[in-house]
């Protein structure tokens, strides 16, 4: 009588002491982003060829870390420009980075775009399919600040970039594989713990 009743318990203080141990906060963290920008201005005046850009990717980063360049921890799952390169990623911790000449962002500002001049610039003479999009405080609060792209359609020496935008941008934790173990731990713990009282004897109701 006493192990059927004290055992439930157990099981639950397991459950709940396996979910307890999941890190508070994990260094690493893998996001899902989705993006639609409008509303493109040129330089010099030329129509732009897509507008909006829209597309989507996942990117796996330590926010306590800086990034240049990067090519790995980064997907492009879609992306309506043309892009001649890999994609590539700058995020800074610090306060302030300077991924290449020219470019200075501050902590938090993350950077997507074609690796040909980095991952920060677009190159545009001569001309090619490359793009830019900068995201700022993007480990806590993201919003979008602009995206240019060039297009070896419109020919050297032009690129596009927003103006007064209108943007879209989501962006979506991707749970850890351990976290997902813990958390499906925690609900089995609970699951038996409902199944032992399902099963337990009038006689140990009568003893409670």
């Amino acid at each position: 009588m006493i192990a059927n009743k004290t055992l439930p318990g157990i099981v639950v203080a397991l459950g709940v002491a396996v979910v307890a141990t999941a890190p508070a906060t994990a260094q690493t963290v893998t996001d899902h982003v989705t993006f639609s920008v409008s509303d493109f201005g040129s330089f010099p005046s030329a129509t732009p060829p897509y507008d909006p850009v829209a597309g989507a990717f996942t990117i796996t980063f330590n926010p306590l870390d800086n990034y240049v360049n990067q090519t790995s921890g980064i997907t492009l799952n879609s992306l309506n420009l043309p892009l001649d390169s890999a994609i590539s990623f700058n995020y800074c911790a610090a306060a302030t980075c300077t991924p290449s000449v020219g470019d200075t962002i501050t902590a938090g500002t993350l950077q997507i775009g074609g690796i040909a001049d980095g991952a920060g610039l677009v190159v545009y003479s001569p001309a090619t399919n490359d793009f830019v999009m900068t995201i700022n405080t993007f480990a806590s609060s993201p919003s979008f600040q602009n995206l240019t792209y060039a297009n070896v359609s419109t020919g050297n020496f032009v690129f596009f970039t927003t103006q007064s935008s209108t943007s879209s941008l989501s962006v979506t934790a991707v749970p850890e594989p351990a976290d997902l173990t813990l958390f499906g731990t925690g609900l089995a713990g609970l699951g038996l713990y409902a199944w032992f009282k399902r099963r337990k004897a009038p006689a140990d109701l009568a003893i409670a």
